[in-house]
C-alpha cells in the first residue's frame, strides 16, 4: 500500500507540474494552459482518482463473478476478465491518439 501511494503521489506531483505543458481534449491548440485554468492540476488528479477507482471495480467484478461460478471455471473467468481490461485499454488508447 505505501508502495501505492507513493506513485499515485508522484503522478499527481508530475500532473501538477506538468499541467501547463498538457493539451487539453477541447483546445487542441494548446490555448488553455496552468496560467489561464488554475483548476487544470486538479482536474488531472481527479482523473488519475478516477481511473484507478475503474480499475479497482474491475477487479471487484471479476471477484464477484468467481464467487457466482464453479471453481473449475475461475481461471477461465479471470482470463476473460484480464483480456476484458487489455482490450478495453488498448482500443482506448488507439482511440485517444491524436
Amino acid at each position: 500500500m505505501k508502495n501505492f501511494l507513493k506513485i499515485f503521489l508522484f503522478l499527481g506531483l508530475a500532473c501538477i507540474l506538468n499541467a501547463s505543458s498538457i493539451v487539453h481534449a477541447g483546445d487542441p491548440n494548446g490555448l488553455i494552459t496552468l496560467k489561464n485554468n488554475p483548476q487544470a492540476p486538479i482536474d488531472y488528479v481527479w482523473v488519475l482518482i478516477c481511473a484507478f477507482l475503474v480499475f479497482l471495480m474491475q477487479a471487484g467484478f471479476a471477484l464477484v463473478e468467481a464467487g457466482f461460478c464453479q471453481a473449475k471455471n475461475v481461471t477461465n473467468l479471470m482470463m476473460k476478465n484480464l483480456m476484458d481490461f487489455v482490450m478495453g485499454s488498448l482500443a482506448f488508447s488507439l482511440l485517444d491518439m491524436r
